[in-house]
C-alpha cells in the first residue's frame, strides 16, 4: 500500500531539509562520549544537525535525583527544534555515547526555511508528535509496572537489538531510580537465575524463564 499524500509531503519535507543543509555552508563539532552536546538549562542558538548518532537524555531535579528518558538513535535529525518553537530552554542533558559530528544550524536559517517550506514544518510536527507519543508509552509502562519487570523487559529488548549495556549509573537514571536500588533489582534477578553477568555485562540465562516473570509481573492476578 503506497504512502497517503500526507505521509509523501512529511517524507518531502524531510528530504528537503536534508538538501537544504548539504547546500549550507555550515560549521562543525565533534563531541566525544559522555561529553553533554547539550545542557539542561541551556539556551539553543545554533540547533545542531546530526547525520548519525547515539545519545542519552538525562533531566536533573534540584534533590539531586536524577532520570534518563533512554537511548536515542538518530539518523539525519535536529536537536533543539522544540526549544525554537516553545522559546525555552533545553529541558535535558544530551550526551552521545560515541564520537559524533554535529553540523550547527543557525535559528535565524532555520526559522527561514521553516516559513519558506511548509512541508519542512509538516515533517517537523510528525518528528514531535512520535517522540511524544514514544515517551508517554514509556512513562506509562514505568509507571504501572514494577521496576523489575522494567528493567527485565529492557534487557530482554536490548538483546534482541544487539545492543551492549551502558554503565550502572546511565541504567539507574534511564529508570528513573538510585544505582543502589538499581543494583538490588539486577541483584534479584540474579537470585532468581533469570540473568547473570558474563565478563562485565549482563545476560540473559534462561529466556524462556524470563518471558514468563514478565507475563507473571504484568497480569500477577
Amino acid at each position: 500500500m503506497g504512502q497517503s499524500p500526507l505521509q509523501q509531503a512529511i517524507a518531502q519535507g524531510h528530504q528537503q531539509l536534508i538538501d537544504a543543509i548539504e547546500a549550507m555552508s555550515l560549521p562543525s563539532q565533534v563531541f566525544e562520549p559522555d561529553t553533554p552536546m547539550l545542557r539542561q538549562g541551556q539556551s539553543i542558538d545554533p540547533l545542531y544537525w546530526i547525520d548519525q548518532g547515539e545519545f542519552t537524555l538525562h533531566y536533573a531535579a534540584k534533590n539531586g535525583k536524577e532520570f534518563g528518558i533512554g537511548i536515542w538513535r538518530v539518523e539525519k535529525r535536529l536537536f533543539g527544534e522544540i526549544e525554537l518553537l516553545t522559546g525555552e530552554c533545553c529541558q535535558f542533558d544530551v550526551v552521545p555515547l560515541e564520537p559524533v559530528t554535529v553540523r550547527k544550524l543557525p535559528r535565524a536559517q532555520f526559522e527561514k526555511l521553516l516559513l519558506s517550506e511548509p512541508n519542512i514544518a509538516l515533517w517537523l510536527s510528525n518528528q514531535m508528535a512520535c517522540h511524544y507519543q514514544q515517551q508517554m508509552h514509556s512513562a506509562i509502562r514505568r509507571s504501572l509496572y514494577p521496576l523489575a519487570h522494567n528493567i527485565a523487559e529492557d534487557l530482554l529488548k536490548r538483546e534482541q537489538q544487539g545492543l551492549a549495556d551502558m554503565k550502572g549509573y546511565q541504567e539507574a537514571a534511564r529508570f528513573g531510580c538510585g544505582q543502589r536500588v538499581y543494583r538490588r533489582v539486577i541483584a534479584q534477578l540474579i537470585r532468581q537465575g533469570l540473568i547473570e553477568k558474563r565478563q562485565g555485562q549482563l545476560a540473559i540465562t534462561d529466556r524462556q524463564r524470563l518471558t514468563e516473570f514478565l507475563e507473571e509481573t504484568a497480569n500477577p492476578l
